[in-house]
């Protein structure tokens, strides 16, 4: 990383990598850009004196590590069978299986946990409450339609959690990414 000295008393950072400079921010100087001069320019390090000169840098700087440092989680919701292409299945919820693979290869890449729900019936499920409402039988314990997507099972073999959760909600996850302190958590599904 160099700093570029600019006329304001900043310091303009970019990166040199195999000899090539790259500035994907210069955007911001308008037409002047093209007036940035990429050599002889001082190496920034964070220790570096004028690396921080505006207080503001140093405030996104340290936002930036505390975010890409924090305790992370994927929650994947209800990636089950019958909701895919069950009895409850659209091409809809087909046709988001591989994005939701590639979501989940790329939080494991990125440090985050990965966490799965499955809505989860038992066999009486149409005489319950919600069975009433909607008559459907979806998601019974140990069935082939609660199973997790083909596309998904090995990501969820190696969770860090499964829920088996008997409601919309989950007081139970909640409850462990409160204590496992978890600083991020993003749902996908």
């Amino acid at each position: 990383v160099y700093g570029i000295q600019t006329k304001h008393g900043g310091i303009h950072c970019y990166n040199v990598v195999d000899g090539t400079a790259f500035d994907l921010t210069c955007e911001q100087f308008g037409g002047e850009a093209k007036n940035l001069v990429y050599s002889g320019n001082e190496i920034q390090e964070r220790n570096s004196a004028n690396h921080f000169l505006k207080e503001e840098k140093r405030l996104r700087y340290e936002y930036l590590i505390r975010m890409l440092s924090a305790k992370k989680a994927l929650i994947v919701v209800d990636m089950q069978k019958d909701f895919i292409n069950g009895s409850l299945g659209t091409k809809e919820a087909e046709a988001i299986v591989p994005a939701a693979a590639e979501k989940i290869r790329c939080s494991i890449k990125a440090g985050s946990d990965i966490i799965f729900t499955r809505d989860t019936h038992e066999s009486g499920y149409l005489s319950t409450n919600e069975g009433k409402h909607l008559p459907v039988v979806h998601c019974v314990e140990n069935t082939p339609g609660w199973q997790i997507a083909e596309e998904l099972s090995p990501y969820a073999q190696n969770a860090v959690k499964i829920f088996n959760k008997h409601a919309f909600g989950s007081i139970e996850l909640a409850q462990y990414i409160a204590a496992e302190k978890y600083e991020r958590a993003e749902l996908c599904g």
